[in-house]
């Protein structure tokens, strides 16, 4: 911004467009933080649901066949501890 050669009303003018832009800006952040925080709800809902999901999937197999009874379970664990050894993100573990 050039300040030389400029009147008191044009400086004026422009800090008024700088503060409007200010505005302007804080108004989408808080937007933006708005969605942000419906997004990680939405993710937090997705998550529960799929492992409601796995839970019934456990179940029903069990029923199926009792020979299977708490194998699923096993496996998960044991595949957790494998994750968590290998320092995998708690996302993917």
């Amino acid at each position: 911004m050039k300040i030389t050669g400029k009147t008191k009303s044009q400086l004026v003018e422009e800090l008024r467009h700088v503060r409007k832009k200010i505005a302007e800006f804080e108004e989408e952040k808080a937007k933006g933080s708005e969605v942000e925080a419906e997004l990680s709800q939405n993710y937090k809902k997705l998550t529960e649901i799929m492992e409601d999901i796995a839970h019934i999937i456990n179940q029903v197999v069990e029923m199926r066949d009792p020979y299977l009874i708490g194998h699923q379970q096993r496996v998960s664990k044991l595949a957790t501890a494998i994750a968590q050894e290998m320092k995998l993100d708690r996302n993917k573990i």
